[in-house]
């Protein structure tokens, strides 16, 4: 039986790169993003037969979060990837909107914390399981219009 890993952001970028590595390492993916836009063009750079499926979920929805995680009563997966994340517009802190802004944090901070949150749950009722999360290099160095990110 192939192990399984849940990657957030998975239809384009670093969630896309990892989803070929692990599909190519045998594993299943399930490959979560925000909405189908990308899933056609993501599909045509991974091989046909590969072992993936892709769900559009909104991240910064517990009730969305819940119910589909809800699937794997019975088996856990054994990795979870917090990639997703938002970037926003790129204005200077003093043009950004509190909305913008709460958009980016939801992006970003919730949606790692929503998927953890309901996913640890289930990792120790099946006794495995990893998470990793994913963050940008603009966490560690001023980016230029990126101040809300």
């Amino acid at each position: 039986m192939p192990q399984t890993v849940v990657i957030t952001g998975a239809s384009r970028g670093l969630g896309l790169a990892l989803s070929r590595k692990f599909l190519q390492a045998g594993w299943e993916v399930y490959g979560l993003s925000r909405t189908r836009k990308y899933w056609k063009s993501a599909l045509a750079k991974l091989p046909a037969s590969a072992n993936i499926s892709f769900h559009a979920l909104d991240l910064t929805s517990e009730p969305q979060v819940k119910k589909w995680i809800a699937r794997f009563k019975k088996k856990s997966p054994d990795l979870l990837i917090n990639n997703a994340g938002y970037g926003g517009d790129l204005l200077r802190v003093e043009e950004t909107s509190v909305s913008e802004y709460q958009k980016i944090m939801n992006g970003n901070m919730l949606s790692a914390f929503l998927m953890s949150k309901h996913f640890v749950p289930l990792f120790r009722k099946h006794k495995r399981g990893t998470i990793f999360n994913i963050s940008s290099m603009a966490g560690q160095r001023a980016v230029p219009k990126l101040a809300a990110y």
